[in-house]
């Protein structure tokens, strides 16, 4: 339980966040590259556009980077490179909680 309440976080919020607004447009990934490792990137310029009320389905073999996907939708980390946006708003610039 130490360790887990030790750890540091994975993103960080901006200075002066600003709220989360409901999707009224859409999600977008814009080449957004992201490694859990150096050696071995989960997702290289991966493009993806979701607008809202649209149902998307990823699917591929293990370790194709579907769940790496979600985890940047939901910022439990922040891309390498590339942008993740919410109606046009990057994800870093808005309050994690």
């Amino acid at each position: 339980l130490r360790e887990v309440l030790d750890c540091t976080e994975a993103v960080h919020a901006p200075p002066s966040p600003r709220p989360v607004p409901p999707v009224t447009e859409g999600l977008r990934l814009e080449r957004v590259s992201f490694s859990y490792t150096p050696e071995r990137p989960a997702l290289h310029d991966f493009d993806l556009t979701v607008r809202a009320r649209e149902t998307v389905c990823l699917f591929g073999p293990s370790g194709a980077g579907k769940s790496t996907v979600l985890s940047l939708l939901l910022r439990l980390y922040d891309p390498d490179t590339g942008r993740v946006l919410i109606d046009g708003v990057d994800v870093r610039e808005l309050s994690p909680t």
